[in-house]
């Protein structure tokens, strides 16, 4: 289309919206996530070897979406077959997680290239048992952000590395906002990893960076500017498709 664009490359919006595929990644990265267990629609699978196989309480979710949609927790068979059909309606992949009692962290990228700039962490704190669809859109009465997230020097420096560390492993451009998990235990764990970060009243993104002295109008001039920025060097650069035949 011949425009300047904000947002992940080709690449990283493709990666980051396969669950799976982005587990993968960062696993291979040495980045901390956690175990699940890839469920395809095309291939047949045993239930009852699925129900011996996993720990619950569990999460089920599809494989391609965001803010919740399909997302279940399972305490059992009956309810894992359930949660199954429930995220089977939304994509032909679905994974399943073990369900953690734990902190909801998030922190904010900006892509500075070469060097990434990571916000300090904000926390989620829900009245719904995970954070929900029904929690981030429809019942946010019993939601609240804390920001800056109460943690640790260490934790904060770890998340932050972290965060850097994914952006550049899964294709990372203009912005994202990743999601950790902080256990009872200190342990923490990348969850997903969001391109195309939310700007609603309640979203975390532009909170963060507000935090940090960056203006929500500050921040979108600089995502407009960086994405002006890689447009121009993109047409003008040896293999753009400006020069190509």
């Amino acid at each position: 289309m011949d425009a300047a664009l904000v947002g992940p490359s080709l690449e990283g919006a493709s990666i980051t919206m396969n669950k799976d595929l982005t587990k993968r990644l960062l696993k291979h990265a040495g980045l901390p996530v956690l175990s699940h267990l890839l469920l395809d629609k095309r291939f047949a699978f045993d239930l009852h070897f699925v129900d011996k196989k996993i720990t619950y309480p569990c999460i089920v979710k599809p494989c391609s979406l965001g803010s919740s949609v399909g997302i279940q927790r399972a305490f059992n068979k009956q309810e894992l077959e359930q949660a199954l059909a429930h995220a089977f309606s939304y994509d032909s992949k679905v994974l399943i997680e073990p369900f953690l009692r734990c902190r909801e962290l998030e922190s904010g990228v900006l892509d500075d290239t070469p060097h990434p700039l990571v916000s300090c962490s904000g926390e989620i704190v829900t009245d719904h048992d995970f954070y929900s669809y029904e929690g981030k859109y429809l019942e946010t009465k019993g939601l609240t952000l804390k920001i800056p997230a109460p943690l640790s020097l260490e934790q904060e420096q770890s998340i932050k590395r972290m965060a850097q560390q994914a952006f550049r492993v899964l294709g990372g451009r203009s912005m994202a906002r990743i999601d950790f998990f902080l256990t009872h235990q200190g342990e923490i764990y990348i969850n997903e990893v969001n391109t195309i970060p939310g700007f609603t009243a309640v979203s975390m993104y532009e909170k963060l960076w507000e935090q940090e002295g960056i203006s929500p109008g500050h921040l979108m001039k600089r995502l407009i500017e960086k994405a002006l920025d890689d447009y121009h060097k993109a047409k003008t650069g040896p293999l753009s498709l400006a020069t190509l035949p």
